[in-house]
């Protein structure tokens, strides 16, 4: 049976819904951009979020762990895009290069607005709201994310509302890390086309064609990489479990960004609709009319080696 409850905190920002049953373990943190911060299966971890502390913020504005990507994932060039024949500035929030990084609702507070359990499935729906107010992106939107958490999966449904009375540009990603005991023995199998080569600045400049069906074992290599998907299926191998992503999404083009962090204890396995400085370069940016709707869902399933 499933138990559902909100635990608080002095600092709301550590405020989160821990979802649970005798299998599962799941904590989203509403005021973390509705961010899923600790998932396990049988006592095991799969996602690998930030320590419930003032250090494990510290730590959520340098990893990014389980942030939602919009409306664009990666970087922005200086922070400058053009679009319809007007230039726009977003703040520039890369510790190491002059580039807006990894969108602007990261760190913004998520209204929870339903909880509810059916066939087995735990539903939390989380949404937020901006007039149009957020720097360097003045376009009104509705970000809607429910998650659908079950005994062996868990399911991410994005539903993304232009509220306004003109288009927008925009891209959509998700950021989470997978733990693995053994990073270098573990497997990473999916379809490209290609991948991104990107500058010193980690802004893109070229691609080269990649084999259709790609088999990376990470050993002891460092990834920062973007791929351009073939199909919408990505495989992680453990020695302790295999993950299985599905991307449902037929209105765009997908790309997978994979990152592996210093500690080196997890890997990121980033869904992404489009490449790094999508609003410079176009590369899978999708455009939403007004009071035009786009839909996609990201499906996880998991099992455990005997």
């Amino acid at each position: 049976m499933f138990r559902v409850k909100n635990i608080e905190n002095n600092n709301k920002l550590l405020n989160y819904i821990h979802i649970s049953s005798d299998v599962v373990s799941c904590k989203i943190y509403p005021n973390l951009g509705g961010s899923l911060q600790q998932l396990s299966f049988k006592g095991f971890e799969v996602i690998h979020g930030i320590d419930h502390s003032l250090e494990g913020l510290k730590t959520f504005n340098q990893t990014y762990s389980s942030a939602f990507l919009f409306p664009f994932s990666g970087r922005i060039e200086d922070g400058k895009y053009k679009y319809k024949n007007n230039n726009y500035q977003l703040d520039t929030n890369d510790p190491n290069f002059s580039n807006a990084l990894h969108g602007l609702i990261f760190d913004q507070s998520f209204d929870h607005s339903t909880s509810k359990i059916k066939n087995n499935t735990v539903i939390i729906d989380l949404q937020y709201i901006s007039d149009g107010a957020l720097k360097g992106f003045p376009f009104p939107f509705h970000f809607k994310i429910s998650y659908h958490i079950s005994q062996d999966g868990i399911c991410l449904h994005f539903t993304i509302e232009n509220t306004g009375d003109i288009p927008f540009p925009f891209g959509l990603g998700w950021h989470p890390y997978f733990y693995s005991k053994n990073l270098e023995e573990s497997d990473l199998l999916f379809s490209s086309e290609s991948e991104i080569i990107c500058n010193d600045f980690m802004i893109p400049v070229s691609s080269t064609i990649t084999k259709k069906n790609t088999s990376l074992k990470i050993k002891n290599d460092s990834f920062d990489t973007t791929y351009k998907l073939a199909n919408k299926t990505v495989i992680f191998k453990t020695e302790k479990y295999s993950m299985e992503m599905n991307i449902n999404n037929r209105a765009a083009r997908n790309y997978l960004q994979i990152y592996t962090p210093k500690h080196r204890n997890s890997i990121a396995i980033e869904p992404t609709t489009c490449s790094p400085n999508v609003f410079n370069n176009k590369q899978g940016l999708k455009e939403l009319l007004p009071k035009e709707t786009f839909q996609c869902h990201y499906n996880l399933n998991f099992l455990f080696n005997d």
